[in-house]
């Protein structure tokens, strides 16, 4: 189940399946100077240890208030090892096949 985390300074946290909502919670909760994070995350459930957690997606926005003026939204940077190109490798050399004459 695709759901948006948000989280505002340094103890305000939650989920709501709507992103707009989950801004919403997150500036009403967002002190002067602190950030604030919303982030879509998936909800699992672990049937080994019966318990739930979120995966984070990487898709979501960051934020900052000012002193004066409202919130400002950035989009999230995109996490680095899932967008860094593999390294070009290589192909192994093929293997010589010597047959008995």
């Amino acid at each position: 189940m695709l759901m948006w985390e948000w989280q505002a300074g340094k103890r305000c946290t939650g989920v709501s399946l709507d992103p707009d909502r989950a801004i919403e919670e997150a500036e009403k909760h967002l002190a002067v100077g602190d950030s604030a994070r919303v982030e879509r995350v998936v909800a699992v459930l672990s049937f080994r240890t019966m318990s739930s957690f979120y995966i984070p997606t990487g898709h979501g926005w960051t934020a900052t208030r000012e002193a004066r003026g409202p919130v400002s939204w950035l989009p999230l940077l995109p996490f680095p090892e899932r967008t860094a190109p593999c390294p070009a490798k290589a192909p192994p050399p093929a293997a010589k096949i010597q047959r008995p004459p």
